[in-house]
Formats: structure tokens, C-alpha cells, sequence
């Protein structure tokens, strides 16, 4: 009993412990990528839908192959006549068992062709969830790199905000002394009121990145993030990009497996029109019994007698008319010329991605050396503003101007670096490497936190 007790408490005890875990985990968000993407993968319906769709032709590949297994049956017959003979009734009762197979030898190829469909179609399901997995992370891979840029922008441009709003309210006390100019006022009013709007623009850019986060994941994102390094997996040519995309794409696969279905459905469609040939054999064992009335006087005269019955048949089936087959005909011939269209849609589409993001990819790297470039300049331009003015060299707008351009470029930096990341994604997904699976694996993540900070852990929002 005291060990039984003693188990029961550590079981209670446990939970309790797994349950605040669970429920301090929901409170403060999920921080890494690849949390997210692991969230986003249990709480996304279309994934595991996707996934059934799989399963579904798994088993209708499987079912097909049943298709050259011999069919067997067990029979079962009784039945009971009555004979008119002279006047007289005569009652016979007869049973059969029997074990009966048949095999289907040559259908114009069709079961062969509809096996050949249903296992390209199960390929094409499993290439179809695998593009829907991938557009997945890159919508939580874009949604959480929008959280963590919103993030850094908001707190930029408050302080850019407070030091316009005392450019204007020091231009007005000039005014007010009769040192400055109207234009002026309004001019500094005018970038004070834009800096508002850009806030407010910021902050409403957020709160839509934070709730598509949260509708991915069915959680919050904690508050520091760390951005994924996808950058030592990227293709460093657009060719090899486009090579390793047209062999490898999930949505190109797709389309051709569902070609290659479709071609097939066709040929089992055609294959009705041909003769088919049955083989089937049968074994078993006939028992009846006679029963006759009594004739003059004679008394009833019951009779029994059984025999084994074995047989065996070789069926040859000719189509002369069969209204629906050229329907059937008809119809395939269609998918299959709809299926040809759309993997060349898809080739083309997923062409033109490679080359659109390649060099979106491309440009962002080159504005993030630009803005970085421009950050140290700004920094440096602004620490010596502060000197001087600490001198009494330099007035307080001069400084509030500095400042304000080291603002600019850090926002220019982060937004830079959030389109280089996003864009990656994309090129993993045409590549056909991303997946659940290959974030977790690869565990991208620097593993420190990165709240309010780039790459080189410099605060864009540091005033």
C-alpha cells in the first residue's frame, strides 16, 4: 500500500509539473523557428487533410494490385422442385457445395493500366502534401519574420517620433522668439505628422503579422525571437537553382505524376474496347433426393444420390456495344490533355519564381551590406553630434536630425533582413529541400536570443 501511495503521488505530482510546463509554454509564446513551424504543423486542418489524401491512395494503390489475385468464393445452393408425371407429383430436393476461382488472364491490359494510375496518383498525393507543408513554413516563416520586424520598427520609430515632435515644439519657440520662420514650423510639423502616421502604419503592420502568426501556430510569439541562417544552403547560380528545381519541385512532381495517372486511366479506358479472356475452375459435390407418392397401393419411394463435381472454363468476352465506353474514352483523353497543361503551367510558373526570387534574394544581401554600411556611418556621425553638443558645438536639432537618419537606416536594415530570410524560404521550397522536418533537423537558429537586435547583435532601436 505505502508503495502503491508513494507511486500515485509522483504520477499526481508529474502531471502537475508537465500541466505548468504546458501552460507557462502557451503563455509565453514560442520563441525559435523552429517551435513555430512544429506548431504550425499540429495546428494546421489542410496539412493533415493533405496527409489523409495520401493514405487514401495508398489504398487505392494497393487495392488495384489486388486485382490480379484470383477471386474465391464459397457456394452454397439448395433448392426444391415439384414434378407432374401421370397424374402423380414427384418431389425432388437437391444441395450443392462448391469452392469456386476465377482468374481474369488478359483485359485489354486494363487492370494493369489502373494499377499504374492509382500508384502515380499516390505519388502525386504525396508531392501535393509536401507543396501544401511547404507553403506552410513559408507563410509561418514569413508571418514570424514579420512579428520580429514590426517589433524593431515600432520601438525605431517612437524615438523617432519623440525627437520630431521636439524638432517642432523647439521651432516653435524659435518662431514664438522671433528667430524663425513660419515655413520652417510647418515644415517640421509636417515631418513630425508623417512620423505619427509611419508609427501607426508600423504598429498596425504588427498586430496583422502577430494574429496570422497566432491563426498558424494557435499560439502567441514569445518576445524574443531568433531569425533563422538559411543563407550556406542557397544555390549560389540561378541555373543550378532552375536544374535543381525542375527535378526536384514537389509541385512539379505533382503535375507530372497526375499526367502520367491521367495517361494511364486513358490506356484503361481504351483497354474496355478489347476482348478479355476468364479463366475459372469450381469443385464440389451435388447431393439430391427424390420423393415419390405412393402409386397403386405401392408405398413411398424415397431416393438419394450424390456426386463430386469438378470443372474448370475458359471464357473469351468480345465488346460489340457498350454505350457508356466512349464517354469514359472521352472523358480521360480530356484529363489527360488537362493534366499535360497544367505541369506545363507549373514548369513555367516555378521558372519564373527561381528567377524572380534569385535575384530578390540577391538584392536583399546587397541591402543589407548597404544599410549595414549606413548604420556604422549614421553611429558614427551621430556619437560625434552627441560630443559636440555636449561641447555646446552642435544644438539639439542637429543631433535629433542624426539620430533620426541612424533610425532610418536601422529600419532599412531590418526590413532588408527580413526580405532576405522570407526570400530564402521561397528558394528552399522551389528547390524542393523544405520542409517540417528539414527546419527541425537543420536547427537553423543561432540559439541566442535576438530581442530588438540584428545579426550582429547591434540594437536597431538604440537611441
Amino acid at each position: 500500500m505505502k508503495v502503491r501511495f508513494l507511486f500515485l503521488c509522483g504520477l499526481l505530482c508529474s502531471g502537475v509539473v508537465a500541466a505548468k510546463e504546458d501552460a507557462r509554454t502557451k503563455a509565453d509564446g514560442v520563441a525559435t523557428f523552429e517551435e513555430a513551424v512544429l506548431a504550425a504543423q499540429g495546428n494546421n486542418t489542410g496539412l493533415q487533410i493533405s496527409q489523409t489524401d495520401v493514405k487514401i491512395a495508398e489504398e487505392r494503390h494497393h487495392a488495384s494490385k489486388m486485382a490480379f489475385l484470383p477471386s474465391v468464393n464459397a457456394q452454397l445452393q439448395r433448392s426444391r422442385s415439384k414434378q407432374f408425371s401421370n397424374y402423380n407429383e414427384n418431389f425432388s430436393t437437391g444441395t450443392r457445395i462448391a469452392v469456386e476461382a476465377s482468374v481474369n488472364v488478359f483485359n485489354g491490359l486494363s487492370t494493369l493500366h489502373n494499377m499504374q494510375a492509382a500508384e502515380s496518383a499516390e505519388k502525386a498525393a504525396y508531392h501535393k502534401a509536401k507543396s501544401e507543408e511547404q507553403s506552410l513554413v513559408v507563410k509561418v516563416g514569413d508571418a514570424y519574420c514579420g512579428v520580429w520586424v514590426g517589433r524593431q520598427k515600432i520601438v525605431a520609430l517612437k524615438k523617432k517620433e519623440e525627437n520630431l515632435k521636439l524638432t517642432f515644439e523647439s521651432q516653435k519657440s524659435t518662431l514664438e522668439a522671433g528667430a524663425g520662420t513660419t515655413p520652417e514650423v510647418r515644415h517640421a510639423e509636417a515631418n513630425y505628422q508623417r512620423a505619427v502616421f509611419e508609427r501607426i502604419r508600423a504598429e498596425a503592420e504588427l498586430f496583422s503579422a502577430e494574429s496570422e502568426f497566432k491563426k498558424l501556430t494557435g499560439v502567441d510569439a514569445a518576445q524574443e525571437l531568433m531569425l533563422p541562417d538559411f543563407d550556406e544552403d542557397i544555390p549560389d547560380d540561378m541555373n543550378n537553382l532552375i536544374n535543381v528545381a525542375m527535378a526536384s519541385n514537389h509541385a512539379i512532381l505533382q503535375h507530372r505524376y497526375a499526367e502520367i495517372a491521367a495517361d494511364n486511366e486513358l490506356k484503361a479506358a481504351r483497354g474496355k474496347l478489347s476482348p478479355s479472356c476468364e479463366v475459372s475452375a469450381s469443385t464440389g459435390r451435388n447431393v439430391s433426393q427424390d420423393n415419390r407418392p405412393p402409386q397403386n397401393g405401392a408405398p413411398n419411394v424415397d431416393t438419394s444420390s450424390g456426386s463430386n463435381t469438378h470443372s474448370a472454363s475458359l471464357t473469351v468476352r468480345v465488346p460489340i456495344y457498350n454505350s457508356g465506353t466512349p464517354s469514359e474514352i472521352e472523358i480521360a483523353g480530356q484529363n489527360s490533355t488537362k493534366a499535360r497543361l497544367s505541369k506545363r503551367d507549373a514548369i513555367s510558373e516555378v521558372r519564373k519564381e527561381c528567377v524572380i526570387n534569385f535575384n530578390t534574394y540577391l538584392a536583399s544581401k546587397a541591402m543589407i551590406k548597404a544599410c549595414r554600411s549606413a548604420v556604422k556611418s549614421a553611429e558614427i556621425s551621430s556619437a560625434s553630434n552627441l560630443e559636440e553638443n555636449a561641447m555646446g558645438m552642435k544644438s539639439n536639432t542637429e543631433v535629433w536630425v542624426k539620430e533620426n537618419q541612424l533610425l532610418d537606416s536601422r529600419v532599412g536594415l531590418v526590413d532588408s533582413i527580413k526580405q532576405k530570410v522570407t526570400t530564402a524560404l521561397k528558394l528552399l521550397a522551389l528547390s524542393g529541400k523544405l520542409d517540417c522536418n528539414y527546419i527541425v533537423g537543420k536547427n537553423k537558429s543561432s540559439g541566442k536570443p535576438m530581442k530588438n537586435k540584428t545579426k550582429e547583435g547591434k540594437s536597431p532601436s538604440k537611441s
